[in-house]
């Protein structure tokens, strides 16, 4: 019973659910593929060793067609749940099945099990085996696949057309067996009836065998359908493990973008950035002078005013402020009484026959130092208003007037004094220089 073309069937048989874990599990197609050459090869070779071996049985009658029906349903099966063929066509071939095993009754009545393999079957079987490995092939890109997909199709409407053809002939067959010959009746149940259980063993294998084919397949089919479940879970966290990826990338994408934007504002303000700050540390020091913080070294001009002789007029807060007043229009640059820097806060006031600077007291003679250009701040000041009405004075009262020039002065800086007041700049008057304007 266990022959060699048997063995080969079986195995054949037990490739089945194995087909479809690769199918549906995986989807390994390249081994699904090998596993449908490795079939096909199988079912010439165990036809081809039965008769040449002499090795044909009922058993082997039985497990061929099996082996080739059950593969035939895999497949359709795991290429429709694929998409790779239309559900029409996996449903043709096991109602024409299905057709074929409701003759058997109708056979056994007059005393056959099956009707001999027909060559149109063996056709369409050999049709279909070769049409879906092209299909399956098909199922990808590029010319191999179109070249795949063109002759599965030629083959899988022609294995169609021949599997229905021979199933018409076998039901003909039928027809017309059932009304040449009579109805045999069943034979009873005996100890003497050894022959009939042997005839029943094949039988009862054959269907151990598909029972056994159900199992694996059931298996294979709740393996795959958790297998789908979990990779269907990995599949919808890993979606969404991309879509939040996705959003921080875009969020990087929009901070880079700010980003370059920052640095193209700082790169077209850079080359002003050097003419800025040279221009911002002039100021600095022009406000550092003008408002005494800082003590000042340069050429100039001194001038030594005195009051009148003896019984003549003094010198006033306003004769002082006249000349310190001339000197800034003139040009200078920072101004000292006696050694009193004099700054915007500088007050010059009489306090009987003193003047006070910066709450200071101070007589005559009043020796004013002026830090400045020394070529052109005489002349500035004797030309300006101010430097003509200190001349007048001093030829009226008789002061006593004497101006040099200085190579170089050295004026201290003023005393610290608290902040008592401060107004904020407006924002659209821009930066602006308190010192200018100012005498």
């Amino acid at each position: 019973m266990w022959t060699l073309p048997n063995l080969l069937s079986a195995i054949r048989l037990a490739g089945v659910p194995v087909f479809l874990w690769l199918v549906l599990g995986p989807e390994a197609d390249a081994w699904a593929l090998g596993l449908l050459v490795l079939s096909g090869v199988t079912d010439w070779l165990d036809g081809w060793l039965a008769r040449r071996l002499g090795q044909t049985s009922v058993l082997g009658q039985v497990l061929d067609p099996v082996a080739d029906r059950l593969y035939i349903l895999a497949v359709v099966v795991g290429l429709a749940m694929r998409d790779v063929i239309p559900w029409w066509l996996a449903v043709s071939l096991p109602l024409r099945d299905a057709l074929m095993w409701l003759l058997v009754p109708l056979l056994r009545t007059r005393g056959y099990s099956a009707l001999p393999v027909h060559f149109l079957g063996k056709a369409a079987t050999f049709n279909l085996l070769y049409a879906f490995p092209l299909l399956l092939l098909g199922d990808g890109e590029g010319t191999v696949a179109e070249l795949a997909q063109v002759f599965g199709w030629a083959f899988a409407f022609w294995g169609v057309g021949l599997y229905w053809w021979a199933g018409l002939l076998y039901a003909w067959q039928v027809r017309k067996l059932l009304r040449t010959t009579e109805r045999r009746p069943r034979p009873a149940r005996s100890a003497g009836t050894a022959g009939t259980a042997g005839r029943g063993t094949p039988h009862r294998t054959a269907a151990i065998v598909v029972a056994a084919f159900g199992v694996l397949a059931t298996t294979a089919a709740v393996q795959t359908a958790q297998g789908a479940d979990e990779a269907q879970s990995s599949r919808t966290v890993l979606v969404a493990r991309v879509v939040e990826r996705r959003e921080t990338v875009e969020q990087l994408q929009d901070r880079i973008l700010a980003l370059r934007s920052e640095v193209e504002e700082s790169e077209q303000l850079l080359p002003a950035t050097p003419a800025n700050q040279v221009t911002a540390q002039s100021r600095l020091r022009r406000l550092q002078i003008r408002t005494g913080f800082i003590a000042v070294r340069g050429e100039g001009v001194r001038i030594t005013m005195s009051d009148a002789p003896p019984g003549g007029e003094l010198i006033r807060d306003t004769d002082l402020q006249l000349l310190v007043n001339g000197l800034w229009q003139a040009g200078a640059e920072a101004i000292s009484i006696n050694g009193q820097r004099l700054t915007v806060r500088s007050a010059i006031e009489n306090s009987g026959s003193v003047v006070n600077i910066n709450s200071q007291p101070l007589r005559s003679p009043y020796v004013v130092n002026a830090v400045g250009d020394r070529r052109t701040l005489q002349a500035d000041l004797l030309a300006s208003d101010s430097g003509i009405g200190v001349a007048d004075l001093v030829t009226r009262f008789g002061f006593g007037f004497e101006m040099v020039n200085v190579e170089e002065l050295v004026l201290p800086a003023a005393a610290p004094r608290t902040l008592r007041h401060a107004e904020p700049l407006p924002a659209d008057d821009g930066p602006r220089d308190p010192e200018e304007g100012t005498p």
